[in-house]
């Protein structure tokens, strides 16, 4: 029983009570009769004898059979490839592979989408992408294979942006229908809770660390903090005076950034809930806003590494992207701009930062992906990347996969070495 206790705690209660359904339904059919009644009475569940139901428990065995060999011959190969020298020797973690950035040609383009592919987001653990669209759905890739594992309408209008939790056990999906979704990834794929109180369109969300916290940012100037166990907001911040852009975190959870049309950046305390500091310089909208991780203030080019490497409290950094076509890195606190990354020749969409924080990574309308060196700026690799404008990037926590999402509806997913 310890066993089956330790067990239960993995799965959510969505995930239980369709495992519970589906060995009533298996010792029902198969005629254990004594066994099946005791089981209802024990466990409470409920049998499904819908189509879509029968059969289940033996239908998952075989799929978990046939995902357990597929484990075991793909380590096999990997084995052979790596004794043989085809392939370099795999690393545990990305971020000991410093060097390594995505370049051409790509390694796979994922067709499907009907529309524009408005984000792209990596599961943090897994090999599977998350994808939304101007066509209401989200659509959940195998990288191994290129194919579709689900796909589904989330939203009864364009879907703005995709993020996963920390544990990458829930995502959460936000639209220009005004709500946000909270959704259970893993078998059912489940909406767990939908967020309403925007008065227009919710362009971007993120995951608080270790809370059941979600902010989210909309179009109707306002960033609002939901608790997404009860599906209420706990407080509405209004500072931003147009469409507020995106909303991102820092690591511990305690101050947030968000951009905005109105030109500016504003870094927020989370537990006061009040505004620390206003970032201005931009010349046009702000598009996209993220938090440097502090052990990689060090990566920062030139004097501003060796200043940081001498002080006892660390700053923080921020990085933005806007439609000026500038790149802005900021002391979050002081307000004060460190330096511009100038390059692109179109409106920036997307940042995303190298795990490893030696290089960033922006998309823009240029058709390009940019990937530049934190310790020399004027280093840049520019790859041509789409036929259309780029709105979304992403890198892989773990491995060596970047995304672009393309309004050409297309996703290309670009190996790093």
């Amino acid at each position: 029983m310890d066993g089956v206790n330790k067990l239960s705690v993995t799965l959510s209660g969505t995930q239980a009570e369709e495992l519970n359904s589906a060995l009533a339904e298996y010792l029902q059919r198969n005629g254990y009769q004594r066994t099946f009644e005791t089981f209802l009475d024990e466990s409470g569940a409920s049998v499904k004898n819908d189509v879509q139901h029968v059969g289940l428990m033996e239908k998952k065995w075989s799929m978990t059979l046939r995902l357990q060999q597929r484990i075991i011959n793909l380590e096999k190969r990997i084995q052979e490839f790596e004794s043989g020298g085809v392939i370099a020797p795999r690393h545990k973690d990305l971020k000991s592979s410093a060097s390594w950035i995505p370049r051409p040609p790509e390694k796979l383009t994922l067709n499907g989408h009907r529309d524009s592919v408005m984000k792209v987001v990596f599961h943090p653990t897994y090999s599977v992408l998350l994808s939304c669209s101007e066509d209401h759905t989200i659509k959940i890739w195998d990288l191994e294979t290129g194919q579709i594992e689900r796909s589904f309408k989330a939203h009864l209008s364009t879907i703005q942006d995709l993020c996963f939790d920390y544990t990458g056990n829930r995502f959460a999906s936000c639209s220009a229908d005004a709500s946000i979704k909270i959704w259970d990834f893993g078998d059912s794929y489940d909406c767990l809770k939908t967020l309403k109180g925007h008065s227009h369109t919710v362009s971007s969300v993120v995951f608080v660390p270790n809370k059941s916290w979600l902010l989210s940012a909309s179009r109707d100037f306002t960033i609002r903090l939901w608790d997404t166990t009860t599906g209420f907001c706990i407080h509405t911040f209004k500072e931003h005076e147009d469409w507020v852009r995106r909303v991102c975190i820092d690591q511990q959870g305690q101050l947030f950034a968000s951009c905005s049309n109105d030109k500016s950046i504003i870094v927020w305390c989370l537990n006061s809930k009040k505004p620390l500091s206003k970032l201005i310089g931009h010349t046009h909208v702000v598009e996209c806003v993220l938090f440097v991780p502090q052990e990689h203030n060090n990566k920062i080019a030139g004097d501003h590494a060796k200043r940081y490497a001498n002080e006892d409290v660390k700053p923080t950094l921020i990085i933005s992207g806007g439609r000026d076509r500038v790149i802005k890195i900021w002391d979050a606190l002081t307000g004060a701009c460190l330096m511009d990354l100038e390059g692109h020749e179109n409106w920036i969409r997307d940042i995303v930062l190298h795990p490893s924080g030696a290089y960033l990574i922006s998309v823009a309308d240029d058709k390009c992906m940019r990937v530049w060196s934190m310790e020399e700026t004027q280093r840049c690799r520019v790859i041509n990347a789409h036929d259309h404008f780029i709105y979304s990037v992403d890198f892989h926590k773990r491995l060596p996969y970047v995304a672009t999402g393309c309004t050409d509806s297309t996703i290309k997913v670009w190996e790093c070495r």
